[in-house]
């Protein structure tokens, strides 16, 4: 998880790992594509605003990657426009949330990620871990 304040990288993590995952946090965009460089990883959860950059400028670096561009990414906006929407899809973020959003629509949004990438066959996103996020192994950022 990617996400320069504080608070909502802590409230993000309480809310993922009470559900089991394992959950890996950056504050800046580098710092994330470093965590990448040495961990494999099953999703991507970052804030479309950046200290360093933005979510957008980071998810197209992951899609013109041989080695990222599978993962699936949901970015997190605040006072998020339809703009903001389309240029966070248009980005290649797979899915998009508004913030405040319910906890229980960041869950589905993140199991359903999750569930669709495990249907498919593609653990671990970077290197042979199985299990990117999930209650033994494995990380979101």
């Amino acid at each position: 998880m990617i996400d320069p304040l504080d608070a909502s990288r802590e409230s993000l993590r309480i809310l993922l790992e009470d559900d089991g995952h394992r959950v890996l946090v950056a504050r800046l965009a580098s710092e994330g594509m470093d965590i990448l460089d040495r961990t494999p990883v099953d999703l991507i959860v970052v804030d479309m605003l950046l200290r360093d950059g933005s979510g957008t400028d980071f998810c197209r670096r992951l899609r013109a990657s041989h080695r990222t561009e599978l993962i699936p990414v949901l970015m997190l906006c605040r006072a998020a426009t339809v703009e903001h929407e389309v240029a966070g899809i248009g980005s290649g973020a797979d899915g998009f949330l508004s913030w405040p959003f319910h906890p229980e629509v960041l869950r589905a949004r993140v199991n359903s990620k999750l569930l669709r990438k495990s249907e498919s066959g593609q653990a671990g996103g970077i290197g042979d871990d199985p299990a990117g996020i999930g209650p033994d192994s494995g990380a979101t950022r």
